[in-house]
């Protein structure tokens, strides 16, 4: 009976122990800007889900073939806040996203989630709410739809998460601009 309890107990003691261990998603952290006339993307499709894991978000510059890429380099966390920086000036897009292993692709209506990027700029390509349609299988996709978030409050708390992962670089003051504007 005591070697049962002992074990119990050092089971228990484990799963504690990896259980802290995982903790919170590790911030993420923006890279550098590499040249003045580069901008920044940042979104986020907010998941119904705090189990769910948003894995990749795609950014695409609009009319540019990406091979075996899912688009530019972009940070993303775990809840689906996502920034890119260091993007050419043009037009993007996000084409899609991965959550979990289910991919998700816009299409054509991608062209509905587009966002300017100018020289230098802070570029916000919006807040989503990822609406579950009809689930998806190994054989067939699943359907959603995103439905947009409109709030400030929203968007607010979406660029303090930025301004958090680009300091100590030459974003973070752009983003403290933004988000001063924000909060007027």
């Amino acid at each position: 009976m005591r070697k049962l309890n002992s074990l119990m107990l050092a089971v228990v003691f484990a799963l504690a122990a990896a259980a802290c261990a995982s903790g919170p998603p590790k911030p993420i952290k923006a890279d550098e800007m590499k040249d003045p006339g580069l901008g920044m993307i940042y979104g986020q499709i907010q998941l119904p889900d705090p189990e769910w894991r948003m894995n990749v978000v795609m950014i695409k510059i609009i009319g540019k073939a990406y091979v075996g890429r899912h688009g530019e380099k972009v940070h993303v966390a775990r809840d689906g806040r996502f920034v890119a920086v260091n993007v050419k000036p043009g037009k993007y897009m996000m084409d899609g996203f991965i959550i979990g292993d289910m991919r998700n692709y816009l299409g054509k209506s991608a062209l509905n989630y587009t966002v300017e990027v100018k020289p230098g700029g802070v570029h916000y390509i919006g807040s989503y709410r990822y609406v579950s349609l009809k689930g998806g299988s190994i054989v067939r996709p699943g359907s959603f739809d995103l439905e947009q978030n409109q709030s400030k409050a929203a968007h607010t708390a979406l660029l303090a998460w930025v301004e958090e992962a680009t300091r100590e670089t030459k974003w973070h003051s752009a983003v403290k601009r933004k988000l001063g504007g924000l909060n007027k």
